[in-house]
């Protein structure tokens, strides 16, 4: 629920009749955004395979509130790479 801002967007000055912009309504304003942060959350879903040469796969589900897709590209570049070194490829002899 958003408040009303308690102060005019303009002030009228009235011996020159120029309508001078507020500053306090911008700085209430700024104020009012900093103080409603959007929440940000992640959620992965991974399913890792191998197949029967010893080639993993990564099946990876990314939902996100709150992030630009580079930053989730970003993460899930990341994620991607841990998962690598935890599974290392295992190359089976015939």
């Amino acid at each position: 629920m958003k408040k009303e801002n308690p102060f005019p967007p303009v002030i009228h000055d009235e011996a020159s009749g120029i309508e001078v912009p507020n500053q306090r309504y911008r700085d209430w304003e700024r104020g009012y955004r900093a103080g409603c942060k959007e929440e940000t959350s992640l959620r992965y879903r991974v399913n890792v395979s191998q197949t029967s040469t010893g080639k993993n796969g990564f099946e990876c589900t990314v939902e996100g509130t709150g992030f630009t897709e580079d930053e989730i590209l970003a993460r899930s570049d990341s994620l991607v790479a841990q998962l690598e070194q935890r599974y290392p490829p295992e190359i089976k002899e015939k």
